[in-house]
């Protein structure tokens, strides 16, 4: 009865949060909107078998209330990012200021900076590629699951994180001022980013694709869906969510991608989900948060540490030895689990963004998303009263993570982010920066003459 309850009172908050949010015209396209529509069309689902058809976990899952805790967790997680992003924020904040210095060089200057980040990140995409024995191999004969994620193809993805935001900025600078040059290049540019959807089926990139698309249409042209459409695509991302994995793995046996498609059985698709065996992300959010509480055991901000050390010490420079000392020693959810009931994670499944912080601070965890949600509303604002082009990329680059720190890691979430912010300083905002700089320097040194013309003064008496 309890779950019940609380399964509706999710339901309910999730449905009234993306309605409150998309009053505004531009509301689809900001943190409350894609926070709540993440609970509602992707964790509220998966929670039905759990609520309405319990027995698919042990026992002892549902006698320490795996199921109560677990909406619990969501509807704390909800609610936080809700308020934090209602908040009144201060205007002259640390990150305000920030923004402010931004470099400010011309419209064509951007575009040709990001392009040139597109061509470093189609060079790291290539040599990953090379590694897989070939585009053609890579898409269609599944050479990109052939490979073992760790030296030479770890860089390369290092390297690919320049390709989205290039592509932003030159999309950005092209619906400012464009030229019919810079609109072929722009089109080219998502060719890449177009065949991953299609051949590998990545849901991801087919989520944030859109969202750019989206957000730099709002930016430069004030250009949007109708609400009502909006909600529907939610849903189709909900919906590729699931029968992506299926196309996918139907089109890497056969090499037949449209055929692939038409094979994809929706219904079954979503009752595996949902109800079968593919709904592990929300197994591992029941059977974590009820053994979480039984034993009492967190990780206080370990997983934290240990994801910023993942990105930011490669092996490759320094050691595999070196690099294991800076790991925080914290017990796996593996064996949390097995001690618990006697389940194993299953490989490749994920951890939900709302387990992933009461696993590190139980539910004060929640607390998380307040802060996330306050930077977002930040940086939202200052984008919107601001026409500087940089702004409007972080933010469309960072809008990809709002839903999926509700359906991926949260400690992965925030160092991809930070990884993200560094890379965008060293070649996007440091090179803009020079470039302001020196523009500045030239514009003073024409306009200020470099010796006083009083030591030119000829005497009256000699032009005579």
């Amino acid at each position: 009865m309890i779950s019940y309850v609380l399964f509706y009172s999710l339901l309910v908050l999730s449905a009234f949060a993306l309605l409150h949010a998309l009053r505004k015209r531009d509301g689809a396209l900001q943190f409350q909107a894609l926070f709540a529509a993440a609970f509602l069309f992707s964790v509220v689902p998966q929670l039905v078998n759990h609520v309405f058809y319990p027995g698919r976990l042990p026992r002892v899952v549902y006698d320490n209330y795996g199921v109560e805790w677990a909406i619990v967790i969501c509807i704390l997680c909800l609610l936080a990012g809700w308020m934090g992003y209602s908040l009144p924020i201060r205007r002259t904040g640390f990150v305000p200021k920030l923004l402010d210095k931004m470099p400010s060089v011309p419209t064509n200057t951007f575009f040709w900076i990001g392009t040139a980040c597109y061509g470093i990140g189609f060079i790291g995409a290539y040599k990953l590629a090379t590694l897989a024995g070939g585009f053609e191999q890579q898409f269609m004969g599944g050479g990109h699951y052939a490979l073992e994620w760790s030296g030479a193809p770890v860089v390369y993805i290092y390297i690919m994180k320049l390709l989205y935001p290039g592509l932003i900025l030159a999309f950005l600078s092209v619906l400012r001022k464009g030229s019919l040059l810079k609109w072929l290049i722009v089109i080219g540019m998502f060719v890449y980013p177009v065949f991953i959807i299609i051949f590998l089926g990545r849901r991801s990139v087919t989520f944030s694709i859109g969202l750019y698309v989206f957000l730099c249409l709002w930016f430069e042209k004030k250009w949007t869906l109708p609400r009502s459409a909006f909600i529907g695509l939610f849903a189709l991302a909900g919906l590729i969510v699931i029968a992506a994995p299926y196309w996918r793995s139907q089109a890497n046996m056969t090499g037949d991608v449209l055929g692939a498609i038409q094979t994809v059985n929706i219904k079954t698709a979503t009752d595996n989900y949902f109800v079968g065996e593919k709904g592990e992300g929300m197994n591992n959010l029941v059977i974590g948060s009820a053994a979480r509480f039984s034993q009492f055991e967190f990780n206080y901000g370990a997983v934290f540490w240990n994801a910023l050390i993942d990105i930011f010490v490669p092996a490759q420079f320094t050691s595999r030895e070196f690099k294991d000392s800076l790991f925080v020693k914290v017990k796996d959810d593996g064996a949390i689990f097995n001690e618990f009931c006697g389940v194993d994670v299953v490989y490749g499944s994920y951890m939900t963004g709302p387990y992933s912080v009461f696993s590190e601070f139980s539910l004060v965890g929640a607390v998380f998303f307040m802060f996330f949600a306050r930077f977002f509303k930040m940086l939202w604002h200052y984008t919107s009263s601001n026409n500087h082009l940089l702004p409007r990329m972080l933010y469309s680059v960072f809008a990809f993570n709002i839903a999926f720190s509700v359906v991926s890691s949260a400690p992965v979430i925030v160092s991809r982010m930070v990884l993200e912010i560094l890379i965008i300083i060293i070649f996007i905002i440091f090179p803009s920066f020079l470039l302001s700089a020196k523009k500045r320097i030239m514009k003073q040194t024409k306009l200020q003459p470099l010796v006083s013309q009083k030591y030119f003064r000829i005497p009256k008496s000699r032009l005579k």
